[in-house]
């Protein structure tokens, strides 16, 4: 999930517009990788590394108009990791 905040605040950083960092967060979670079985292992500190890497080339994709994808993908991703959970009125009241 670190790549999601990681390209807000890239995007923020460079002044996006709202289309382009839309655009950016659709290309980072496309991009998101990682398992818990890594936990306490020496893979772990590198999830930290390439999600910095993959939000850096989200939001350069995204700026450049290189890549254009969908750009309402949270709602894919919350439907992925808790299909079961995934209630999006309660995430916007809170």
């Amino acid at each position: 999930m670190g790549i999601i905040g990681a390209t807000v605040a890239s995007a923020h950083y460079l002044n996006l517009d709202i289309e382009t960092i839309a655009n950016a967060i659709g290309i980072a979670i496309s991009e998101m990788s990682g398992l818990r079985a890594q936990f306490g292992t020496d893979v772990k500190p590198l999830h930290i590394g390439l999600a910095a890497q993959k939000a850096y080339m989200a939001v350069k994709y995204s700026e450049s108009k290189i890549i254009t994808g969908h750009k309402d993908m949270l709602p894919a991703l919350f439907e992925t990791y808790s299909e079961l959970f995934y209630m999006p009125d309660n995430i916007m009241r809170n």
